[in-house]
Order: structure tokens, then C-alpha cells, then sequence
């Protein structure tokens, strides 16, 4: 009987090796089941070709770079080291690895990695930076100069980041001015780094110059995104991203960059996996750009079948409208937005802009006059308001309470507004008070130049120069 059975033991024991062989290997097993469809797909299909090469460097590589993008990093580290081994010559492997340990919170391991592919190749700025940020964090200063020093040498594109850390090291020593030094070539580097403006106000403020901190901290809020490391070999492992959410970032980046076919493209994509309101809504914009109108209303009236009540797709409907002319359609829009939400601030200004536009100055103001009931301490909604009525002087208000209103505008902003006080410089000089504008006026120039504002600043320039003839 026996002889009956050897067939499916030997048939068993043949599957039962198949389906070990991964663990033999060391592939890892993610819980695939909440990621999207797509992802998966890939993922396996990556396995499988680990399976048929696993002495390929490639394979065990491209496994580990889809596993990490797609936040399975803690997966995606043995694979990484095993790609090494089978490779030791190819930087990608080790610097990812390195990458993957340092944003999982293990910085000595990291470090240890980050300093193998020093060996390979110790010119490529980004990882000289991203050396000296783990060794800052682990507390070794001294080595964490030496690699921003020498990135800064290297006169690659990362001396913003160079120098920010220099100046990060120097602050954590108390030497303000050195600090300060590495931070405004920094900014002069790259005048939207963020990180620079923000760790410059806290310099500003421990040495007791409040305004200047003031500024620094508007700029840090303006820039409101992080400024990446240019990184062209971590460029590779974005590219491997195929979520929805990969597929959005991507579409944000090309959009930045003015690349507009290609940002289509991926939001196409996004909204193919994980359709959204938002995601409609930016479609919308990018057809606008490109003035094809009609494609950009049915993005918003997309946005809006997924959202009923989504404000971002009826204010962009409502901007489109005007641009095309049809008035009437963008009023009932912004309308319809206020009845959902009546603190809305930007419809009202929209609203309100729209009909200055158009001249119609008492439903301009009556608009405005309901807004600062809702916003009454609106900066934007205040100067607004001022400016109409010293402009259209046919109301019942007096002069007096429209440079309250004025005022409490740059109040709200602590003076720091460089577009609302040479408002308000322009509202003084309307009722004579010529110094007192001239001195606000030189304030705004100041800010405008900090901002590096270039067009708010020639107009503030020409303003002060008729001041300055009165």
C-alpha cells in the first residue's frame, strides 16, 4: 500500500518546500490587506521575481525601494542589507537602507550605514547632509560640521542645507552671529527656505530683536512647505510609488514646477485609485491653467457631486465664472457658499472684489458690512472696507472711524504687513496726515524688501515718492 501513498507524500512535500521558499530566502511577508489594490499587485509581483532571482541585487533593491515607499520600512531594511551584500559596490542600496533606518528612529544604525556609502562615494552632497543631520541628532557636533563643511564645499545643491545645519550646530552652541551668518547665506541661497527664515527668527529672538524676529516668523509662515533636499538618486524611489497618495504628491510636485501635462497625469491617476473632492478640485486648476475651461468646470462640478459642500470647488467654479464673464453665475456661487458657511472670509472678499470691480459700491459694502459681522476682526476684510469707503466717500461713516478700522487692520497683523500699511499709509495721506503716512510708508518698504516682494516693493516705492514730493 505503501507504494499508493509515496506519490502525494513526495507531491506534498514538494509544495510544502514552494511555499517556504520566500522564508528560506528571507523575503519578507507584509500585511498587504490595507493597501491599495495596486500596490499589492506590485509588491507581489516584486516577490515573485526575488523568488526566480535571488541573487540579483536588482530584485532584492527594487523590492526593498516599493516595500519602503509604500511604508512598509521596517520590511523594506533586511532587503535593503541583502542587496548590499549581493552588490557592495552600488550606493543606492546602503543609502536607502540608511534613509530607511534614520526615519524609523534608529540613528546609531543608520549612521553606521550612512558611513558605507561614504566609501563609495564620498562627493554626493545630499548624503554629506543627511550624514551631518544623524550625526547632530546623535549629539556628535564636532563630526556633524566636518560633513555640512564639506557639502558646502562641494558647491552642489544643497548649500541651504549646508549652512542651515552649520547655523543649527552653532545656535545649540549659543554663537548667535555665526549662526545668524550661516542662515542669511542660507537665504541667499534660496530665499523660500523655510527652515532657514524659521531658525532665524529664534536667533533674532535671543538676541533681543523682536521686530526682526516678527518678520523672520512671517516669512517662515508664508513658505509654508518644507524645502526638499534636492536628491537625485531618492527621485528613484518616488518614481516606485503607485498609491493614490504617491500619485497626488508627484502631481503637486510637476504642478509647482509648471509641468502641466505631467501633473495631469497624476492626479488622472490618483483620482483613477482613490477619487476625492480635493483631488477634482486640483484637476480643475490645472485645466484652468491651460484655459480649457469647460474640462475645469466639470472637475468642480466633480468636486461637488463628491462634496456637496466642498467651499475650495464653489469659490474655484466662482473664479472660473468671472474669468469667462458670467458674473451673475460666480455671485450666486460665492453666495451659495456663505449660506453653508457664513464665516467664509475669502468668498466674502471675493464677492465684495467682484463688485468694486464692477462698480457696484453699495453691494460692495453692503457685503463687506455683513462679513465684519460674522469676521469682525478680519485684517484683510478691515483694509478692504477702509479703502472702499475713502474711495467712494458717499457714506455715512466718518473720517475718524475709517482710520479706526484701518488701524485695527495693521493691529491685527502687529505692523507687519507690508500690503495693508501702505493701505493704510494711502488712507492717511487722503486726509492730509502726509509725515504720519510717510513714516508708515517707509515701515511697509522695509517689510516689502524683507519679503522679497519685488512688485508690492516698486509700488510702495512710487507711493513714498509721492509722498515725499507732497
Amino acid at each position: 500500500m505503501l507504494r499508493y501513498f509515496l506519490p502525494v507524500i513526495f507531491l506534498f512535500a514538494f509544495f510544502s518546500c514552494e511555499c517556504s521558499h520566500d522564508v528560506n530566502l528571507g523575503i519578507p511577508e507584509p500585511d498587504l490587506s490595507k493597501v491599495e489594490p495596486q500596490v499589492a499587485q506590485k509588491i507581489v509581483r516584486l516577490m515573485k521575481q526575488v523568488e526566480q532571482h535571488p541573487q540579483s541585487d536588482t530584485t532584492w533593491g527594487k523590492l526593498a525601494m516599493n516595500l519602503d515607499i509604500h511604508d512598509f520600512k521596517l520590511a523594506a531594511i533586511p532587503c535593503y542589507k541583502k542587496a548590499a551584500q549581493l552588490n557592495s559596490s552600488e550606493f543606492r542600496w546602503p543609502y536607502f537602507c540608511a534613509i530607511a533606518l534614520y526615519e524609523s528612529g534608529k540613528i546609531p544604525q543608520a549612521i553606521k550605514w550612512f558611513y558605507k556609502c561614504i566609501k563609495i562615494d564620498s562627493a554626493y552632497t545630499p548624503l554629506l547632509i543627511q550624514l551631518g543631520n544623524a550625526l547632530f541628532q546623535a549629539g556628535n557636533s564636532q563630526e556633524a560640521e566636518y560633513y555640512f563643511k564639506k557639502a558646502l564645499n562641494l558647491n552642489g545643491n544643497a548649500k541651504a542645507h549646508a549652512c542651515t545645519g552649520l547655523a543649527r550646530i552653532k545656535l545649540n552652541q549659543g554663537l548667535l552671529e555665526e549662526s545668524k551668518k550661516y542662515l542669511k547665506a542660507a537665504i541667499r541661497e534660496n530665499f523660500k527656505f523655510r527652515e532657514a527664515h524659521g531658525l532665524l527668527a529664534e536667533v533674532y529672538r535671543r538676541s533681543g530683536q523682536p521686530d526682526s524676529a516678527r518678520i523672520e516668523l512671517i516669512l517662515a509662515q508664508k513658505f509654508t512647505k518644507i524645502t526638499p533636499l534636492r536628491d537625485p538618486y531618492y527621485e528613484e524611489m518616488i518614481a516606485e510609488g503607485v498609491s493614490s497618495l504617491w500619485y497626488r504628491k508627484r502631481g503637486l510636485g510637476y504642478m509647482g514646477l509648471g509641468k502641466i501635462d505631467r501633473a495631469l497625469h497624476e492626479f488622472q491617476q490618483a483620482l483613477k485609485y482613490k477619487p476625492d473632492a480635493e483631488g477634482y478640485v486640483y484637476l480643475g486648476k490645472l485645466y484652468l491653467r491651460q484655459n480649457n475651461y469647460k474640462e475645469a468646470i466639470e472637475q468642480f462640478r466633480k468636486a461637488l457631486r463628491f462634496n456637496a459642500n466642498y467651499q475650495e470647488a464653489y469659490l474655484a467654479l466662482a473664479g472660473t465664472y468671472e474669468t469667462m464673464g458670467d458674473l451673475q453665475q460666480a455671485n450666486n456661487l460665492l453666495k451659495t457658499i456663505l449660506q453653508i458657511n457664513p464665516y467664509y472670509e475669502r468668498a466674502y472678499i471675493k464677492l465684495a472684489k467682484i463688485y468694486l470691480k464692477h462698480k457696484q459700491i453699495s453691494q460692495a459694502i453692503g457685503i463687506m458690512n455683513t462679513a465684519l459681522n460674522y469676521l469682525p476682526d478680519s485684517a484683510e476684510l478691515l483694509i478692504l472696507f477702509a479703502r472702499t469707503l475713502i474711495a467712494y466717500p458717499q457714506n455715512k461713516m466718518d473720517t475718524k472711524q475709517i482710520l479706526q478700522m484701518a488701524y485695527k487692520a495693521c493691529s491685527l497683523t502687529h505692523f507687519s504687513d507690508p500690503g495693508i500699511l501702505d493701505t493704510y499709509a494711502e488712507i492717511l495721506a487722503s486726509q492730509g496726515k502726509f509725515q504720519e503716512a510717510k513714516n508708515i510708508e517707509q515701515k511697509a518698504y522695509q517689510l516689502a524688501l524683507s519679503l522679497g516682494d519685488s512688485t508690492l516693493t516698486e509700488k510702495i516705492r512710487n507711493h513714498l515718492f509721492k509722498l515725499r514730493k507732497n
